[in-house]
């Protein structure tokens, strides 16, 4: 019998994912091939699901915030953005926990290991549920002493609202943390479609509530608190869902919170805290820190190069950021051939991607411009390639780092950020001053390339050492 070809080898499986797409029924997970076909099939589906839930989210918030300044006026409107702004920090508030947490039970599911999961819910919980009390406790210290209007040099019309609006979306915030268990442990188990479907619905109870308060003439606290109340009851509704019906040996029990748990779970957890703050102030400091250094329209020209090839980036995420509870569930059972070929590919997809947006803003940039209302602003090649650059650097050490988290390999890609970070900062406030616009550029291209080389490295390193049964590289 001939042996069939790669090609042919290569158009069956992608012919099989993409019928495995379309059907409710998984793979059958008792062999290496089956669960590879398995992973892929919930990272695609995973990565559909969030497209669609997040461009729901893009239409909502486009609505709301019309709706917002239609109804309150500029006064009472920036109030409200205000303290939408507050929610920003959602995603980190938790310390780290909730990333903490996915790698756990991604683990433990790779192990088959139902107990340590159930130990690492349970202990999370009881972390984000203090941090939750600690947080109201600390509110309701401080609020009564606080002149909120003279601190955040509100509108006269917005005075009277500004306390009560603050406070509950800080409550809101609060509250997140525990009721966010539920997203994270889908997660983790690679079930972000369903997730995504949650995330969805909350924003339309969130939004239908919004106009509800609208129609009623509520003011900016109640309007914020009908829009926060709706999310947090689809989060309610999913935490019910999981723990009383999809994953009931999860529920949280005081006899599953563990020391050990809670500490690895917190030591995890600062190191995620260390890294995401290196890469927030990789993508956000240029924009800062080029406006201190030559004005608000060097701000401008970099907002308008960057902003349309990251949506390239924003693509190419939409594929690599499921793969992290799949990498971590393969590196468990040891099936680091998968994780290998899983990297390599996405690597290539994510590169790819970059690089054909790139090309085409080099080619088509003064038509991009012009669109944009920034004809005035006409880059030199050297500013293209330096927007190129930094973007292929951005594309491709996203992928380094989900692979590296997945396998449990958290401290060193933190440490790598958090310093490249900092040594980017420095060089850019030293020498700024003494260089142009595009020497600036080049300093914050260069800071994003060498942080991105040394995880390309890591990686490297990890693949070609075949990993290790713990795959924490901080011990």
């Amino acid at each position: 019998m001939t042996a069939a070809s790669p090609a042919w080898t290569l158009g069956s499986r992608a012919a099989r994912l993409l019928r495995a797409l379309f059907r409710s029924r998984a793979f059958e997970t008792a062999t290496t091939e089956g669960r590879a076909f398995e992973r892929e099939r919930r990272a695609i589906q995973a990565a559909l699901a969030s497209g669609c839930a997040k461009a729901l989210n893009a239409l909502l918030t486009l609505a709301l915030l019309r709706l917002a300044l239609t109804h309150f006026g500029p006064d009472r409107f920036a109030l409200w953005a205000t303290a939408n702004s507050v929610l920003l920090v959602l995603p980190n508030l938790d310390l780290g926990i909730g990333s903490g947490l996915v790698n756990q039970v991604a683990s433990a599911n790779g192990r088959d290991d139902r107990d340590h999961a159930a130990a690492a819910v349970s202990s999370a919980l009881a972390l984000l549920a203090g941090s939750c009390l600690s947080l109201l406790l600390i509110l309701a210290c401080v609020y009564p002493f606080v002149p909120w209007p003279r601190l955040l040099d509100v509108g006269v019309l917005a005075r009277d609202e500004t306390g009560p609006t603050l406070a509950v979306a800080a409550i809101f915030v609060a509250m997140s943390m525990p009721l966010g268990i539920a997203q994270r442990v889908q997660i983790g188990y690679q079930e972000s479609s369903s997730s995504s479907g949650w995330t969805a619905l909350g924003n339309a109870l969130g939004f239908g509530a919004f106009v509800l308060a609208l129609h009623m003439r509520a003011g900016v606290p109640a309007t914020l608190g009908a829009f926060l109340g709706g999310q947090a009851l689809a989060a309610v509704a999913q935490t019910c869902w999981l723990f009383g019906r999809s994953h009931r040996w999860l529920v949280p029990r005081w006899a599953l919170v563990h020391v050990p748990v809670m500490r690895s779970l917190a030591q995890q957890g600062a190191r995620f805290v260390v890294g995401q703050l290196g890469s927030l102030v990789l993508a956000a400091a240029p924009p800062p820190l080029m406006g201190h250094l030559y004005g608000s329209s060097a701000v401008a020209s970099y907002t308008l190069a960057v902003r349309p090839i990251w949506a390239f980036v924003l693509l190419s995420s939409f594929w690599v950021i499921p793969l992290w509870p799949a990498y971590a569930e393969a590196h468990a059972r040891g099936d680091r051939r998968w994780v290998a070929r899983t990297y390599r590919r996405s690597l290539a997809l994510a590169t790819a991607i970059a690089s054909t947006g790139c090309l085409a803003f080099a080619l088509w940039h003064g038509v991009v411009f012009r669109v944009l209302g920034g004809a005035a602003f006409s880059p030199s090649r050297t500013a293209i390639a330096g927007f190129c650059t930094l973007i292929v650097a951005h594309s491709t050490r996203w992928v380094a780092l989900i692979c590296l988290n997945g396998c449990g390999r958290v401290g060193r890609p933190a440490s790598y950020q958090a310093l490249g970070a900092a040594l980017t900062v420095a060089a850019a406030l030293a020498f700024g001053g003494l260089v142009s616009f595009e020497g600036s550029l080049w300093i914050f291209v260069a800071g994003e390339s060498l942080v991105t080389a040394a995880l390309l490295l890591d990686v490297s390193r990890m693949l070609r050492k075949g990993g290790s049964a713990h795959a924490d590289d901080d011990r």
